[in-house]
């Protein structure tokens, strides 16, 4: 005979359960398998018909239960073979259509004006592509990243009053302007942020 303290802390004798707990995950799988005692399962269902959470969480694990049983089944009747389903191809087609948006929507904004003057550091925004505008002519641009490494390299436009780079990561670069022989004409500083 076991001793069970109630919720309201009296003593009762006997292996009744105590009909104001909850059911925990693996007592409902218990249940619902058939490997409660005969004695638990009279209690479990006594409380059952008073508890609406318990009944929901048995409910959720009878559908986890059967799923998985079919899907063992599934397995077991085409081993090595997949199957691909409706959700399947559905969760696919929409990842790659987010993906598909998430693209034409950062290729549509419009790059940052950046005007450079060789005396001042200038800043702008990560993540956008920039129109850098010099404070002086000359034809060829080169990037340059904090490592020393070329971060990007172009021309200016044809009528000479800036150039139009894509995003870049953020951190300190260098603008480096050269003529069209390579000598270096103008020097600024420039930060991402």
């Amino acid at each position: 005979m076991e001793v069970l303290l109630t919720h309201h802390g009296a003593v009762a004798f006997g292996t009744m359960r105590e009909i104001h707990r909850h059911m925990d995950p693996e007592e409902a799988e218990r249940y619902l398998m058939g490997g409660s005692p005969e004695d638990e399962t009279a209690a479990l269902e006594e409380h059952l018909l008073v508890c609406s959470n318990c009944r929901d969480r048995v409910s959720e694990t009878d559908i986890y239960l059967s799923s998985m049983s079919e899907a063992a089944e599934e397995v077991r009747a085409h081993p090595g073979e997949r199957k691909w389903r409706l959700s399947h191809l559905l969760v696919g087609l929409a990842a790659s259509a987010l993906i598909f948006i998430l693209g034409l929507v950062a290729s549509s904004r419009p790059s940052v004006e950046v005007p450079l003057v060789e005396s001042l550091p200038a800043t702008a925004p990560a993540g956008r592509g920039l129109h850098l505008r010099l404070d002086r002519g000359g034809r060829n641009l080169e990037l340059v990243n904090a490592a020393g490494q070329t971060a990007w390299r172009g021309q200016l436009a044809a009528t000479g009053d800036g150039a139009t780079i894509p995003a870049q990561p953020r951190g300190a670069y260098l603008v480096l302007l050269r003529s069209h022989s390579g000598e270096l004409q103008r020097k600024y500083r420039l930060e991402i942020r």
